[in-house]
């Protein structure tokens, strides 16, 4: 007599044989979504961030890039006295350094992003003039007063974004 099929999907070799192959599958799934959903996702409506376009720049030149931050005031501060991103929320973010008022020395102001300030909607694209600063490595900034009163260092990676400013 033979078995019918029914009886083989019954036996328990060939079940953990088919679950095998589903667990297995799984990691690379939920991997795949997971890059998928970083490089689709948007920013959130209340994130602002600063990305540059130039990044080698003279005394008297244009810096160019972009920001979402309609508004806000961009500053440049050496490389050297820039504050830092910090670990926070017990180790499992990275949190931009905050202080009590807008930035003064060493800071230096080039403008301000285009649009209605605190509008949070598009890229707005911005072009600063360089002013008279010595020349070295900088680092660029946005304070965001409503996002408690952040500096917001252009650049994605922990140590930010440096720019040459040249003589």
């Amino acid at each position: 007599m033979q078995a019918s099929s029914a009886d083989s999907e019954g036996d328990p070799k060939r079940r953990v044989t088919r679950n095998r192959v589903v667990v297995n599958r799984f990691p690379a799934a939920l991997a795949l979504l997971t890059v998928v959903a970083f490089v689709f996702a948007d920013a959130a409506g209340a994130d602002i961030g600063l990305r540059l376009f130039t990044r080698d720049v003279h005394v008297g030149g244009t810096l160019r890039g972009w920001s979402n931050g309609s508004g806000f005031p961009v500053y440049i501060v050496p490389s050297s006295l820039a504050p830092k991103r910090y670990s926070c929320h017990n180790g499992t973010a990275i949190c931009e350094p905050t202080v009590k008022r807008p930035p003064g020395k060493p800071f230096v102001l080039l403008g301000r992003v285009p649009g209605k300030f605190a509008h949070y909607d598009s890229r707005k694209n911005f072009a600063f003039r360089i002013p008279r600063v010595r020349s070295g490595l900088y680092r660029v900034f946005i304070y965001c007063r409503p996002c408690g009163r952040s500096l917001i260092q252009s650049g994605s990676r922990l140590e930010g974004e440096t720019i040459r400013i040249r003589p």
